[in-house]
């Protein structure tokens, strides 16, 4: 019903959906680096460049979002709402766009105009599309909040198969680098486990793939800006009016809630659960290629898991409603520890069996329908239990948990010692143990968050 009476409202949440799709990217990065990589290697410049070197490009995407979101929610309130968006995806597009030059340099121009841009323009736009659709609908911040998310879940949609079916509609496998034998001795040859592909019209097709994104960004970016729109200022004072008198919940300035022993349960309980799954994430094409060789088959794994990661952000957002932050925590720790934990089994199985194409296939989907919900329940619960007027600031200082995970991640990809020792069955032991500790975190949080002056 509540639907009915605020259709301006609606479309901007419809807006706040289609920025969220279009920052989505990310969800696509291990599909572009099984891509990037491969080109970059043959461009002249990076022919010693591997998979595990993609972590610069993720980390300074998310590095920058978490250092500077909350610069970005602050500097909101001076430009606005729509300047804020604009700002945001004019930079992601300029961003992606540039790439078309950059690929054809060296890997950290990519990660510059990729990583970089991505996350300065992610800064302007993510907390500030869910703030003013959570402003339209103070009274069901979990279930609109997580449908203006569930875009970025399934953005996916369009990222992997469009880039996919661009520069490799005729699913051409990758190969094992050529052994070299007056660089790389038999033995080292031997120990190769990455897969590259080498075909070269495959690889010609990558960097006119980023011409194709900047276009898409550009249409997406346009739908949402021009349907993202502030409600009028007094029907916020009368809905912040009506918010502190019912649950006595008030607007807290950042400095006050980093004075909060629930913000850091919060922080410590996504960090946690957010860490474990960003070591599968960053490497489940590459290690999903060990067990299923078939490229195109595990674009249609990102199809599927993308369908869950959209749909289950506005589930996690209606349970948000009805069992709170607490129990909705509980149930996704649980689950991304188990099924991540678990994943070094599949290597005992025969490569592309239909045995290891279904577990595996099983194991995605139960992840991407419970760790997504990470960002519904915070994006939620930032504004339940610190109030409106700050929001996009506290979601800022919520999202800092990404500055310290991806300098975890640099330093278990980029130190031969730990890889090596760790391989993808430590670093998926290691993912759960942190799984484990974000539980525990999780546990010590009140059932019901509710931060008073």
């Amino acid at each position: 019903m509540f639907l009915t009476k605020n259709k301006e409202g609606i479309l901007c949440c419809v807006g706040g959906f289609f920025l969220c799709l279009t920052f989505s990217l990310d969800y696509a990065y291990a599909n572009l680096n099984t891509y990037v990589t491969s080109y970059m290697r043959k461009n002249g410049h990076n022919p010693s460049l591997a998979y595990k070197d993609f972590i610069f490009l993720t980390a300074a995407k998310l590095l920058i979002q978490g250092m500077f979101m909350f610069v970005g929610g602050m500097l909101s309130l001076k430009l606005g709402v729509k300047r804020s968006i604009i700002l945001g995806c004019a930079i992601l597009c300029a961003g992606y766009t540039l790439t078309y030059f950059t690929i054809e340099s060296s890997f950290p121009l990519v990660v510059v105009s990729v990583g970089a841009c991505h996350g300065f323009g992610f800064i302007f736009v993510y907390a500030i599309a869910i703030g003013t659709v959570q402003n339209w609908f103070p009274e069901n911040v979990g279930l609109m909040g997580s449908i203006v998310l569930s875009g970025y879940g399934f953005g996916s949609l369009i990222w992997i198969p469009t880039v996919t079916s661009f520069v490799n509609p005729d699913n051409i496998q990758p190969a094992a680098p050529a052994c070299m034998m007056n660089t790389t001795s038999e033995v080292e040859c031997e120990e190769i486990t990455d897969k590259y592909f080498t075909d070269p019209h495959l690889l010609e097709r990558v960097p006119n793939s980023f011409l194709l994104m900047g276009g898409i960004i550009a249409v997406l970016s346009a739908v949402g800006i021009i349907l993202t729109k502030e409600p009028p200022s007094s029907d916020i004072d009368k809905d912040q009016k009506k918010t502190a008198t019912t649950t006595d919940i008030h607007s807290l300035t950042p400095k006050e809630v980093l004075k909060t022993r629930i913000f850091y349960l919060m922080w410590l309980s996504s960090f946690s659960i957010s860490f474990a799954q960003g070591l599968l994430v960053n490497w489940q094409k590459t290690f999903g290629l060990t067990l299923v060789s078939s490229d195109h088959y595990h674009s249609y794994i990102g199809i599927i898991t993308s369908l869950c990661n959209g749909s289950s952000r506005i589930l996690w957002g209606l349970l948000y409603d009805k069992l709170g932050y607490r129990t909705c925590m509980l149930i996704i720790g649980v689950c991304v520890t188990v099924v991540i934990s678990s994943l070094p089994l599949l290597t005992l199985l025969e490569q592309d069996t239909l045995t290891v194409r279904l577990l595996w296939g099983l194991m995605m989907v139960t992840l991407y329908s419970t760790f997504p919900g990470i960002y519904a329940l915070g994006a939620a619960e930032c504004r339940s239990a610190f109030g409106p007027k700050y929001y996009a600031a506290n979601f800022g200082l919520f999202f800092t948990t990404t500055v310290l995970y991806n300098i975890l991640l640099i330093i278990f990809s980029q130190v031969s010692v730990l890889l090596e020792t760790l391989d993808y069955t430590g670093m998926f032991f290691l993912a759960g143990a942190t799984g484990v500790v974000g539980i525990v975190a999780t546990a010590c949080l009140p059932k019901k968050l509710k931060v008073t002056r």
